[in-house]
């Protein structure tokens, strides 16, 4: 069964199309590739990206077929082709660091280190395209950077139960399943998810804005950030959506770079995000129906072709069900496995042979290295007489979707850079919210940090033998003021000190009214006729001692409230 597999809004597998072939070599490939791009109507192969695992004749047919599209393979199959020759978990996390480099810069340094393990490790990836395996030469367009082709491996698990059937019961049993998948991923969009973006995509983005906080943004002007993480520092332009990382051209979200910045101007994060990832995107992606297949009595009979069983060749063996495991990938038991153990023959210590086939104790045997059959030679060529041209059936056209999102994302893109050069360099756009909450700011209170609020603090009588007095009310009418004055000068005279009402003049955001400043100078004067008075203060215990701490704690409280009304 060849299968084409792609990825919805929500990075989840999403099958696109399968055929049933004879067997998987270079015609059946072609032919299911030319069968994919003519139902599809896809014109442009630039815009698609494939994945593949190096499947016999995928190559050829892919170069043929869809020539101008990338063509990345699957990081963990290069690696066990690494692992025949580079044993080793160092050199194995090494050649992933590589892979998983997402800029040049980084890429190099990792390829340092490898070289410093090991030179013949080193030279191995020269070998093969580093835009077939390594993030730093991914293109940008298709916004995913995933390096393991694991979408196939899922959706084989997801039809495991339905190859077992006959060929009509499984395309069914695959049908319905198809079906109830398509109508529960849109209902559950729909009723339980809540926000724009889609889940999965918001909790990279939350992981990326917890990286953050290890970041430092410096301002730069018109856009442009420079972002201090670790001992590296990285540019960072919000008009362009552009990060040195890469990491945010790759995906389509913001990385942690460019989510500090976003702090730094409260922005919403989510609002950056590509707009493939929206709600209104995966809605569409799961819009299209499959329609159900009526009964076999109200089918109509027509002179097509008749489907004939597929040619069935028997292999040696019991089926296998499950995937052949890579003796790296199989958990690791009690038992100790000779993988990567080389064996000897036991008579001449040779690798390449074992005793029975040993030269020297068989002069006679001579070895024959088996022939790998030519990839032409089983290859069915009857089945490219299905391949239809290009433009052999124009009416299949109109039924397709003349606008897809492919067309929408290339539509977009070029709009955002023939505007990029007419665009006017200046200051980012502020804040929504503060925009519309603008007039509603309060204005800023006076505290000791500011002059005003150091100027109330000092204007504050004080005292001997009581502490600095405190304010209890910040606005007080003149009337009041006329009635506290005299009562002040009285019990000034009976206690033998004089207090001196002091007014302060205040700056900063606080206004100060025109009849509160002539009040105020009013009570001055009258505090300042108050002659002086002997400053001895009576002995401690003797008679009348109770009644005149009465008397100084209530010219205390006055002259505190005639200083904070005159003040404010």
């Amino acid at each position: 069964m060849l299968t084409a597999i792609g990825i919805d809004p929500n990075d989840c597998v999403f099958p696109i199309a399968m055929a049933v072939v004879d067997g998987e070599n270079k015609n059946s490939w072609k032919w299911f590739m030319n069968t994919l791009k003519r139902d599809l109507n896809i014109s442009n192969t630039a815009a698609y990206t494939i994945m593949s695992d190096k499947q016999k004749g995928l190559i050829l047919a892919v170069e043929q077929e869809f020539s101008d599209c990338p063509h990345r393979f699957c990081v963990r199959h290069l690696y066990q082709n690494f692992n025949t020759i580079h044993k080793g978990e160092v050199l194995k996390d090494q050649l992933w660091a590589c892979a998983r480099s997402s800029n040049t810069e980084q890429l190099e340094r990792n390829m340092e280190k490898l070289k410093l393990l090991s030179p013949e490790a080193h030279a191995w990836p020269d070998g093969h395209p580093p835009d077939q395996w390594c993030r730093a030469f991914f293109d940008c367009f298709c916004k995913s950077d995933t390096l393991m082709n694991n979408h196939c491996e899922v959706f084989n698990k997801y039809i495991l139960d339905a190859r077992e059937l006959p060929i009509l019961s499984m395309w069914e049993k695959i049908r319905m399943q198809l079906m109830h998948r398509m109508v529960e991923y849109a209902r559950i969009c729909e009723n339980k998810w809540t926000g724009n973006i889609c889940p999965k995509i918001m909790d990279k983005l939350q992981k990326n804005v917890k990286y953050a906080n290890n970041c430092f943004p410096h301002r730069s002007g018109h856009g442009v950030y420079e972002v201090k993480s670790k001992s590296f520092s990285y540019e960072v332009n919000m008009l362009q959506n552009s990060c040195d990382c890469r990491r945010w051209q790759l995906t389509g979200i913001p990385c942690s770079h460019a989510a500090t910045c976003m702090r730094e101007e409260r922005i919403k994060p989510e609002t950056r995000i590509a707009a493939c990832y929206t709600r209104d995107k995966y809605m569409k992606t799961y819009g299209h129906t499959i329609w159900p297949v009526r009964d076999k009595s109200f089918w109509e009979k027509t002179n097509g072709r008749e489907v004939g069983a597929p040619l069935y060749k028997k292999k040696a063996g019991r089926k296998a069900n499950k995937r052949r495991e890579h003796p790296s990938e199989k958990e690791q038991g009690t038992r100790l496995s000779k993988h990567s153990v080389k064996m000897h023959c036991s008579h001449c210590r040779d690798p390449n042979h074992k005793r029975p086939g040993c030269p020297i104790l068989h002069p006679a045997l001579k070895l024959q290295p088996q022939r790998r059959n030519n990839e032409e030679d089983i290859d069915d060529p009857s089945i490219l007489e299905h391949i239809v041209p290009e433009e052999g059936i124009p009416e299949l056209i109109p039924t397709q979707c003349s606008e897809t999102l492919v067309d929408e994302l290339l539509v977009e893109e070029i709009t955002e850079l023939e505007n990029f050069h007419s665009r006017r360099k200046g200051p980012l756009p502020s804040n929504a919210f503060v925009e519309e909450h603008i007039n509603n700011i309060p204005a800023p209170r006076a505290t000791i940090a500011t002059r005003g609020g150091m100027a109330i603090a000092r204007g504050r009588g004080k005292g001997r033998g009581r502490e600095r007095g405190r304010a209890t009310s910040s606005t007080t009418s003149t009337s009041i003021l006329d009635d506290v004055v005299p009562t002040t000068r009285g019990r000034a005279r009976a206690r033998g000190t004089t207090r001196r009402a002091s007014t302060s003049r205040v700056t900063g955001s606080i206004s100060v009214v025109n009849d509160a400043i002539g009040a105020s100078d009013a009570a001055s004067n009258m505090v300042d006729d108050v002659p002086r008075a002997s400053t001895r203060r009576p002995r401690s215990g003797g008679r009348g001692d109770g009644a005149a701490r009465e008397r100084e704690r209530e010219v205390s409280n006055t002259e505190d409230c005639t200083t904070c009304s005159l003040g404010l």
